[in-house]
């Protein structure tokens, strides 16, 4: 967010400005097309997103980088790498989820998009799922990496305001009467 602007100004209504990074170009030309009227196109996902970090090896004409994802879905991932192959490159992907309790699932996958520039460069790919066994293989490794994020999330719940020390209250009804006191 770059700048807020409070409401109780009659020169101007309440709102925000954001600035956007040079590798969200498509986002900002998009959100801008919307406000604007035009028609947006936008493809809805069937799985969710979990923005976690899982090891990754991508194979790609027998050249293997290791890297690691910036989100996993049962669908698909976004890896984070300098080199983009062209979208629609078929290439055999090895994931690894930090304390899974399986070995490497390997898959192969397309490429559909690329994000370039700043610190979450890459391009996202999508699963493509031959058979049950790898289907099944996927949904166990982004269960386990589902349930580790909530277990992150239940171990540090936000805090709002620092913790206040609260002196006991008396667990003894009180008595109240209409009648003046003598």
């Amino acid at each position: 967010m770059r700048w807020k602007r409070a409401a109780g100004r009659r020169s101007a209504p309440p709102g925000i400005g954001l600035t956007f990074l040079a590798s969200e170009e498509a986002a900002r030309t998009q959100l801008l097309a919307f406000v604007d009227g035009d028609d947006v196109h936008h493809r809805e996902r069937h799985a969710r997103r979990l923005p976690v970090h899982v090891e990754a090896r991508v194979e790609i004409d027998g050249l293997v980088e290791v890297c690691e994802t910036d989100d996993i879905s049962d669908g698909g991932c976004f890896l984070k790498v300098r080199e983009h192959p062209p979208i629609g490159t078929r290439l055999h992907l090895k994931l690894k989820g930090n304390g899974a309790i399986f070995s490497w699932v390997s898959v192969d996958a397309v490429v559909c998009w690329h994000r370039r520039g700043g610190d979450r460069e890459g391009f996202g790919v999508r699963f493509l799922l031959d058979s049950e066994r790898e289907r099944r293989r996927i949904e166990k490794l982004v269960g386990v990496v589902r349930e580790r994020v909530a277990r992150e999330i239940r171990m540090h719940p936000p805090r709002t305001t620092p913790p206040t020390s609260t002196p006991p209250t008396s667990t003894k009804p009180t008595a109240t009467s209409m009648l003046p006191r003598k």
